[in-house]
C-alpha cells in the first residue's frame, strides 16, 4: 500500500513525458543508476523490460536469483504480489462478457454463503464494488491471512465464513479502502462460476493465450524455470527465505511470472489484445471504476490511475515477502515497463519504482531508504535494549534484599505497571493493526521489525510484572525500606 501511494506521488510530480524518450534512451547511464540503486538497498536480483508502441526498447537482468547465486534472467519467475489483482479481475471480466456473471449483481447471487452480518445501510455489496475495493472491508481484514499456508480445496469456504463476521468500515460502494479481502472473494467467485480451480482458470484464460510459458499461480509445476528465491532484509542485510502463501491469497498476490511474460501481459492489456480482453470491455478495463458516484482514489479492474499534465498513466505495485514489483504504462501510446526484484524489507527503499520511473523518463524520487526508515528500525532496537535493561533490573530486585522504599499510594504504585502493560499491548496489537496488518503478518514482510515489536512487548510485560511483584512482596515493610524503578 505504501509503495502504491509513493509511486502515485512521484508520478504527479512529473512535468511532461518526453515524447522521443526511447530514441534518446541512454543505456549506460540507466544501467549505472540501476547498479547504484541496487547496491544502496542490497537488492540481490532485478529484471526490467521497457517498451513502446514499436516494441521492447530495453531489457536486461541483474544480480542473483537465489542463495546459490544463479544469475537472474528475463525468464526467471518472480512472485508479483498485488500486481496479480489485475489478472484476477480480468478473469471476472471475461466471465461477465460470456454472461456467466453480472458485475453489478450482489456477490451473494453467486456465493450464497456470503452473507456479511454487518450490512451498513442494509445493502449488499456487488461484484464490481469488490473488484474496486469499495466493499467496506478494511485493509486489516485483508491482511489477517498473510501468514496462512493452507493449500486445501476449501480455503475460500473458510475465508467467506470469516468475512461474514467482520464489521464493515463503510457502506458498500461509498469509500475506497484497499483490502486483500476483496480478492479472496474474487477468487471464490472465479472458482464457483467456472467450476474449476483458480489456478487452472488463470492458465487457460490468460497464460496459455499469451504464451506465458514461465508463469503460474503460486506453486511450481511443469517445465517452468526455477523460481527466484525471495530475500527479506534482516537489519539491512538480505536473507534468503522461500515462502509461498496459502491458496486464499492467490488472487490478491499469487501470480508468479518472469519479466518477459509480465511484459507480454502488460502490453496485451495496454493494446486491448482480443486474445484476453473482451471487445465489449476494451475501454472500461482501462478506466477507473465509479460506484455510487464515488471518485476518491481511482481504482479500476486491478489497476490504479494517475494523471500527468492531462495524460493518463496506469500502474500497480506488488509486495510479497521477499519480492517487490512495479508495472506501469501510458494508455494510447503503448509505452510502459515492468520491474521485478527479489527483496523486501524495512530498509529496502523503492527500488522497483525508482528503476521503472527512471526508465520511463519521469522523476525517480527517493530510491534509497529514507531517514525515517532508519529512525524507525534503530529506534525500535534502542527500545528493546532499554526495556530489557529495566526488566533485568526489576528482576534482580525481586531476588535481592529490599533496598530503600518511598511510600506511595496504590494508584501511583500501579500506574507505571499499567502503562507498561499498555506499551506491551501497543507493540503486539495496536501498532500492527494501525498499519493494517497483524503482528504475524509483519513477520512475512519485515522480520526485523517483527522481532523488535515482539521483544518490546515481551520485555515491557516482564518489567511490568516484576514491578508489581516487588511492590506486593515488600508492601508490608515500613516506609523508606524499599525502592523500585
Amino acid at each position: 500500500m505504501f509503495r502504491i501511494i509513493s509511486f502515485l506521488f512521484i508520478l504527479l510530480l512529473a512535468g511532461v513525458v518526453q515524447a522521443a524518450f526511447a530514441q534518446d534512451f541512454d543505456e549506460t547511464r540507466y544501467e549505472q543508476f540501476i547498479a547504484e540503486t541496487m547496491d544502496a538497498s542490497s537488492v540481490p536480483g532485478l529484471a526490467v523490460i521497457l517498451f513502446d508502441g514499436d516494441g521492447v526498447f530495453y531489457e536486461k537482468s541483474f544480480g542473483i536469483a537465489d542463495k546459490d547465486k544463479t544469475p537472474v534472467s528475463l525468464d526467471t519467475p518472480f512472485q508479483l504480489g498485488s500486481v496479480s489483482k489485475s489478472f484476477a479481475a480480468l478473469l471476472l471480466v471475461q466471465l461477465a462478457a460470456e454472461n456467466q456473471l453480472d458485475l453489478d449483481a450482489p456477490v451473494s447471487d453467486f456465493l450464497p454463503d456470503f452473507r456479511p452480518q454487518d450490512k451498513i445501510a442494509g445493502r449488499e455489496m456487488t461484484v464490481r464494488e469488490i473488484i474496486a475495493h469499495r466493499s467496506g472491508f478494511s485493509t486489516l481484514d485483508g491482511n489477517r491471512e498473510q501468514d496462512n499456508t493452507d493449500r486445501g480445496s476449501d480455503v475460500f469456504e473458510k475465508a467467506v465464513a470469516k468475512l461474514n463476521t467482520v464489521q464493515l468500515q463503510s457502506e458498500p460502494g461509498s469509500v475506497f479502502q484497499y483490502s486483500n479481502a476483496n480478492y479472496m472473494i474474487v477468487a471464490a467467485l472465479v472458482e464457483t462460476i467456472s467450476g474449476k480451480e483458480f489456478e487452472t482458470v488463470m492458465d487457460e484464460r490468460i497464460f496459455t493465450p499469451l504464451n506465458m510459458t514461465n508463469s503460474y499461480v503460486q506453486k511450481f509445476e511443469g517445465d517452468h524455470l526455477k523460481e527466484a528465491t525471495g530475500f527479506r532484509q534482516w537489519f539491512g542485510m538480505p536473507r534468503a527465505r522461500a515462502f509461498t502463501s496459502g491458496r486464499v491469497m492467490m488472487a490478491a498476490g499469487g501470480v508468479v511470472a518472469s519479466a518477459y511474460d509480465l511484459a507480454l501481459y502488460v502490453r496485451a492489456v495496454s493494446s486491448r489484445d482480443s486474445r484476453i480482453i473482451p471487445p465489449e470491455f476494451a475501454d472500461a478495463l482501462l478506466l477507473p471504476i465509479e460506484t455510487n458516484g464515488a471518485t476518491d482514489s481511482p481504482y479500476g479492474y486491478g489497476w490504479m490511475f494517475a494523471e500527468l499534465e492531462g495524460r493518463d498513466v496506469i500502474y500497480h505495485s506488488g509486495l510479497n515477502g521477499g519480492f517487490s514489483t512495479q508495472v506501469a504504462f501510458f494508455p494510447g501510446t503503448g509505452r510502459g515497463g515492468v520491474v521485478l526484484t527479489n527483496l523486501s524489507g524495512s530498509l529496502q527503499g523503492d527500488v522497483a519504482g525508482a528503476v521503472l520511473r527512471k526508465g520511463l523518463g519521469v522523476p525517480t524520487g527517493a530510491a534509497k531508504p529514507g531517514v525515517m526508515q532508519y529512525v524507525n528500525l534503530w529506534g525500535l532496537v534502542a527500545t528493546v535494549i532499554s526495556l530489557l535493561m529495566f526488566a533485568v533490573r526489576s528482576i534482580r530486585q525481586i531476588m535481592s534484599r529490599p533496598p530503600k522504599f518511598k511510600k506511595r499510594n496504590w494508584f501511583l504504585t500501579l500506574l507505571p505497571t499499567l502503562l507498561l502493560f499498555g506499551l506491551a499491548y501497543g507493540c503486539l496489537v495496536v501498532f500492527p493493526r494501525l498499519n493494517g496488518i497483524e503482528l504475524s503478518g509483519i513477520k512475512t514482510f519485515y522480520p526485523d521489525l517483527w522481532l523488535c515489536l515482539s521483544l518490546s512487548g515481551v520485555f515491557a510485560m516482564i518489567w511490568g510484572v516484576s514491578r508489581l511483584v516487588v511492590h506486593m512482596r515488600y508492601r508490608h515493610l515500613p516506609a523508606h525500606s524499599v525502592e523500585t524503578d
